[in-house]
């Protein structure tokens, strides 16, 4: 489907996402792109409430994941600074400054 008001230029259907693209022949630049409309309704209304509950679910697990990490949080980096600490103390003198490479 070539553009009549401009000859450089493409439209295309994506085969994944079924969206519009306009390219230019020229560069291979996707100029623009417009989504496809969403028409896929659920089957049914229980289709439709499980996939609610499955997705309320998941995002219930991922609040509780952050909250156990955010528990240990403390801790992680306590031993971080640490560990940062031990490696300070291995260096032998001052750090050299930029101006002695000369």
């Amino acid at each position: 489907m070539t553009d009549a008001a401009s000859p450089d230029r493409r439209s295309v259907q994506c085969p994944c996402c079924q969206a519009t693209l306009t390219i230019d022949q020229t560069t291979g630049a996707i100029l623009h792109a417009e989504p496809a409309k969403a028409t896929t309704a659920p089957e049914s209304l229980g289709s439709a409430v499980e996939a609610l509950k499955a997705q309320e679910q998941a995002r219930r697990e991922r609040v509780r994941q952050r909250t156990e990490e955010e528990k240990h949080r403390k801790e992680i980096l306590a031993k971080k600074v640490e560990e940062a600490r031990k490696q300070v103390k291995d260096l032998e003198g001052p750090p050299p400054r930029p101006f002695d490479f000369d």
